[in-house]
């Protein structure tokens, strides 16, 4: 943990805070990370990058001990290459100082915006839930965490002296 970046190691079906993140796993071991984009403190940035991952493969994921995994294909149009990734499900608490000011996106494999996702605030933490599988046939690896514009405080002019 430092101010601008905090992460986890969860194995399956626990409970870790590491600063200001929060997270909650389902059965599947899996790291996630929280990066300040802009710099200062994750609390105060405006933009923030989520990592949620699990298993990642370009071939070769297959059954263990009979237990089938649920596995998406991630790529882009266009792209050669896929990414196969095991389904990770986990609830993510993100303490902020103003948290009803922000939204969540999931992001593409290209780092683009590709959704807008459900958050609220409980407990002055913006919280949502994260899922690799991701809407539909797209999953998810990363997510941005963005203060929104006609929210944010704007400076009185004479604050900038």
């Amino acid at each position: 943990v430092t101010p601008r970046t905090c992460g986890v190691y969860s194995p399956a079906g626990a409970s870790y805070t590491a600063g200001p993140l929060s997270v909650n796993t389902d059965d599947v071991p899996m790291t996630i990370a929280a990066i300040s984009i802009q710099g200062g403190d994750l609390g105060h940035s405006d933009r923030i990058l989520i990592l949620h991952l699990a298993d990642v493969k370009t071939k070769g994921f297959c059954a263990t001990n009979g237990n089938p995994l649920i596995v998406t294909k991630l790529s882009d149009e266009g792209s050669r290459h896929a990414l196969y990734v095991r389904r990770a499900r986990a609830s993510v608490a993100l303490m902020l100082e103003r948290p009803h000011d922000y939204s969540v996106y999931s992001l593409d494999t290209a780092g683009r915006r590709a959704s807008r996702i459900m958050a609220v605030v409980r407990n002055g933490s913006l919280t949502w839930a994260m899922d690799t599988a991701g809407a539909g046939s797209s999953g998810a690896l990363a997510y941005e965490v963005v203060r929104d514009a006609e929210k944010k405080e704007e400076k009185p002019w004479w604050r900038f002296w």
